[in-house]
This record gives structure tokens, C-alpha cells and sequence, in this order.
């Protein structure tokens, strides 16, 4: 089983969430189930969801917890119904898939460097795709599987109004399973502006999201970079 977060106010317009209230894997017993249902609830009431929710100005309104069958995973990810890359001139092109082998925890919480496609929203074809990262696409990821998880990405942002941010997995015997749908809150804005004949990017780096406050010398010698 997988023991999940269900806050009020949670993946809203306004505030994802991500990460910050804790879900428990592989969990088999009665004991175990007991633990991870109190961690679940405690995280409400942690350090980063309490900074989170006072940096947004929002507040989540109560914490139910979802306990779930949990899919034998044989390769998991993420796809964004519009591309939060900021070298796509408009987002709303393209989508962008990212993918990782076995269970999406590791690739949601960043420990790995996933595999990447971007996909033509008008074309599913091959030719438009585009790959990066890590992993190789043809070793995971088949057309079929691309097309089939596209085509639910429109669908969910037809029936939620905007842009989606979908968690999806494929267990062992390839059924696809769509674990999550959230709305983009932030996207890259579409202007690209020519200047002295250079192109210029203005991007929105979600440091707030990312890095804890106060910055100390540490953090800020892994964070200066970007």
C-alpha cells in the first residue's frame, strides 16, 4: 500500500504543494500502516508545509490521508501539459514528459536526473520528439505509451479548465495509471525578445519552492549557480 496526503487547499491555483506533506511506500503491515498514517497527518504541521503555506499567503483547511493499492511500478513519471521549459518560445506548443524506471519518488523528489521528451501538442509522431536527460527514451518509453498519456493530458486540462501537471505510472503488465493531476501554478512567460541581435529569456526560477530561508553560507555555495 502507499499512504498519501489529502489536504483542503492542496494543488490549488494558487499552490501546488509538492513535496511538502509526506506519502509512505510498500507499506505491509498493520504497524507499519500506523506509523505512516501518523507521519502523514504530522507533516500538516511540519516546519516546510508551515513555511510554504505562510510565504504563500495561503493556509491548507483541514488533512484527510488516502491509503491506496500501490502499482508494481515498471516505470513512472511526469508530464506537463505545457512545457515549463524556458526555451520553448510558447509553452503552450509543446508538452513536456519527464520518466524514470520502477516507482516516480525518486524522479518527483529530485534524486535523479530523469529522462525527458518534448512532444508536439498538434503531432505525436516520432519526428517530434525531442530527448534530454539521463535515460533513454526507447528503452522505456514506446509510442504507443506516449500517445495514450498526451492524449489523457488534454483531455484532463479540457476538464480542469488550464495546463496540468499529471503524475502517471505503468505497472509490470502495462497498464497505465494516472495518480494525480494538479494545475500548473507557474509557467515561463511566452516573450522572447531580440536585443543588439542576441535572443533574451526571461525565465521564473521557483527558488522560494526550492531552497529554505535563512541562506546560509552552504546553501548558498550549492544555490548561487542558478
Amino acid at each position: 500500500m502507499i499512504i498519501r496526503s489529502s489536504a483542503v487547499g492542496e494543488d490549488s491555483q494558487q499552490a501546488s504543494f509538492a513535496g511538502q506533506l509526506d506519502s509512505t511506500l510498500n507499506v505491509t503491515t498493520g504497524e507499519e500502516l500506523g506509523a505512516a498514517l501518523q507521519a502523514c497527518w504530522a507533516s500538516y504541521w511540519s516546519d516546510r508545509s508551515l513555511f510554504y503555506q505562510r510565504d504563500r499567503g495561503i493556509s491548507l483547511d483541514g488533512m484527510g490521508v488516502l491509503i491506496q493499492e500501490q502499482a508494481k511500478s515498471a516505470v513512472s513519471g511526469v508530464l506537463f501539459t505545457a512545457s515549463p521549459d524556458v526555451g520553448t518560445s510558447d509553452p503552450a506548443d509543446r508538452m513536456a514528459l519527464e520518466f524514470c524506471p520502477g516507482l516516480g519518488s525518486a524522479l518527483v523528489s529530485g534524486e535523479i536526473n530523469p529522462g525527458r521528451l518534448s512532444v508536439a501538442r498538434g503531432d505525436f509522431s516520432q519526428a517530434d520528439f525531442e530527448t534530454s536527460g539521463d535515460l533513454a527514451a526507447d528503452e522505456l518509453m514506446s509510442y504507443e505509451l506516449i500517445a495514450s498519456l498526451t492524449h489523457w493530458g488534454l483531455q484532463l486540462e479540457e476538464m480542469f479548465s488550464g495546463p496540468q501537471d499529471i503524475e502517471w505510472t505503468v505497472d509490470e503488465e502495462g497498464r497505465l495509471f494516472l495518480l494525480q493531476s494538479r494545475g500548473i501554478t507557474v509557467l515561463p512567460p511566452p516573450a522572447v525578445l531580440p536585443s543588439a541581435g542576441r535572443t533574451v529569456l526571461w525565465s521564473n526560477a521557483n527558488v522560494n519552492e526550492t531552497f529554505p530561508e535563512p541562506i546560509c553560507p552552504l546553501l548558498y555555495s550549492v544555490a548561487s549557480t542558478g
